[in-house]
């Protein structure tokens, strides 16, 4: 049986794309240190049972790990009407 420790870091299970916690060549090292300590954190909470106050207390400092780490979204230029409301 695989653990997490055994597990490739390339490896999804949902399939989609992948964030390699190890990389410590993103831009900001000290965010993907504490994301990946969150995860770690959430965990050993999963394992001892902990209350629902400590995880949801967990799954916000992940959220907000995330969104930090989580690039920018770039907004598409349009140039005339949008194709799926214009009349003629």
């Amino acid at each position: 049986m695989e653990t997490l420790s055994t597990l490739p870091a390339h490896r999804s299970l949902a399939g989609g794309p992948v964030l390699d916690l190890r990389d410590t060549s993103s831009r900001d090292p000290g965010s993907l240190e504490a994301l990946r300590d969150a995860y770690a954190e959430r965990l050993a909470l999963f394992g001892a049972r902990a209350p629902a106050e400590e995880l949801a207390r967990n799954a916000q400092l992940v959220r907000s790990l995330e969104a930090a780490l989580r690039p920018a979204a770039v907004r598409l230029r349009r140039s005339g009407p949008d194709p799926a409301i214009f009349l003629g």
